[in-house]
């Protein structure tokens, strides 16, 4: 719960305007116009979770960079933290009237999943949406008494400093000394770093972990219905059906903070969490996308068995035109694909496309229905993929992400370093989560492998 109202965070960022444009012009010339537009046409919480998650990681890009000076760079890192804080009040308010009007899919509680089970239960499966709010579907609105994540994780570094953090600290400790995060705590920021990855924004739905190990029961084929002749019996095609399993697998996190900082900023809560959602969410958006599966790794979309699959050739190639989108395209469609959600790519690549020009030198513009579908960036993707004798491909991604499934565990464990850090003037803190990743339809994605710059 922002400790601010939005005329403060207005008055805070007017105040820091000057170092925020010196800090990244581009950035937030950009972040004021899609507020703007959000605000006057948007009343979903989940299209401003996006923006949050967007400002949140230059925040922590900011703060982890080399270079950093608290006395040069405070007026921008307040500034984006007022940012931080405007996006949040307005998050608030659309879920509180979402709640008073009872509206669960205004506000976002699951999507439908028709015929889906839980292979062990029997229980239908909810899947939340990317639009959807977990947060939401958990009840009522969170006791504003109740301490945020950013006051316990304060708490842990430096002690607790109120009764209701006491209080949630002392629910319980893991054998390494880690403090496990209240439950109430954990739908608000599941939710939030979900908004902070592009797996998700390209439309990957999440499914929250009960267990050590959940295991769907899917439809593989349906059975397919015949003609006959009078008094002809029909002939008889069985549905086959298929498991997915999910394994909550660990996946833990250093977050590094200057001990400076910790003691004399007044939005140390803020910061703390904006850097563990920055830091989790970049390597979960990696493991989603191209996971190797072996060790305690999941097995990412780009290594699943059966994803369709374009080339620039034996050795790579940079591409020319739009033609092997439009080929990415033609294989989702021979395979009777819903529309692709999104296509996902690395920035390096995206700048490729967009530089694309014709004869003439005027840009080149992409065919239907390339140019309407949403084309998400993430340094997830990396740029040294061997192809033949380069070294420098990238890849690209497209498809139905209502086909992904990211499978979330409801458990958070902090662990404070007292002294690892202490010689660089640091405090840090490891945090450990359980999560895993399945895709219940390979065929409905595709990947273009071979891309140089």
């Amino acid at each position: 719960m922002p400790n601010r109202g939005i005329q403060d965070c207005r008055e805070a960022i007017a105040a820091a305007q000057q170092a925020l444009l010196k800090a990244d012009g581009t950035f937030f010339t950009n972040l004021a116009n899609r507020y703007q537009q959000l605000s006057a046409k948007s009343q979903h919480p989940a299209d401003f979770r996006r923006l949050r998650g967007d400002v949140a990681a230059w925040a922590n890009t900011f703060i982890n960079r080399d270079g950093w000076n608290a006395t040069n760079d405070q007026a921008a890192y307040d500034g984006v933290m007022a940012w931080v804080d405007m996006i949040d009040n307005h998050i608030e308010r659309l879920v509180v009237a979402g709640d008073a009007v009872g509206d669960l899919n205004a506000s976002g509680a699951s999507d439908a999943v028709s015929g889906w089970v839980n292979a062990e239960t029997g229980q239908p499966v909810r899947l939340f949406g990317p639009q959807a709010s977990i947060r939401a579907a958990a009840g009522p609105f969170r006791d504003p008494n109740q301490p945020t994540l950013g006051a316990i994780l304060t708490g842990i570094l430096l002690g607790p400093k109120t009764d209701a953090v006491r209080n949630a600290l002392s629910t319980g400790t893991d054998s390494a000394g880690g403090y496990a995060v209240p439950t109430f705590i954990l739908p608000e920021f599941i939710d939030r770093l979900r908004a902070a990855t592009q797996f998700v924004k390209a439309g990957a739905r999440t499914l929250i972990l009960e267990g050590q190990k959940v295991a769907i029961l899917r439809t593989e084929t349906d059975p397919a219905a015949t003609w006959r002749a009078e008094n002809d019996a029909f002939n008889v095609d069985d549905p086959s059906f298929s498991r997915l399993d999910f394994h909550a697998r660990s996946l833990g996190v250093l977050v590094k903070v200057p001990y400076e900082m910790i003691m004399d900023a007044v939005n140390i809560d803020a910061v703390l969490v904006a850097s563990l959602i920055g830091a989790l969410s970049v390597e979960l958006d990696r493991a989603c996308f191209f996971g190797s599966g072996t060790g305690n790794e999941p097995l990412g979309l780009y290594n699943t068995p059966g994803i369709n699959e374009v080339s620039l050739g034996t050795n790579g190639a940079v591409p020319s035109s739009y033609d092997p989108l439009v080929d990415m395209l033609f294989e989702l469609e021979n395979d009777n694909v819903t529309a692709p959600t999104a296509a996902v790519w690395n920035p390096r690549t995206a700048r490729t496309f967009r530089k694309l020009k014709d004869s003439t030198g005027q840009p080149l513009e992409a065919p239907a229905p390339i140019d309407t579908m949403p084309m998400l960036s993430t340094t997830s993707f990396p740029t040294n993929q061997t192809q033949g004798t380069a070294n420098n491909c990238s890849t690209v991604i497209m498809g139905d992400f209502g086909q992904a499934i990211l499978g979330i565990r409801e458990h958070l464990t902090i662990t404070r370093l007292d002294q690892t850090f202490a010689a660089n003037g640091q405090v840090g803190f490891l945090a450990r989560m359980r999560a895993d990743v399945g895709f219940a339809h390979s065929q409905s994605f595709c990947r273009l492998v071979g891309v140089k710059p």
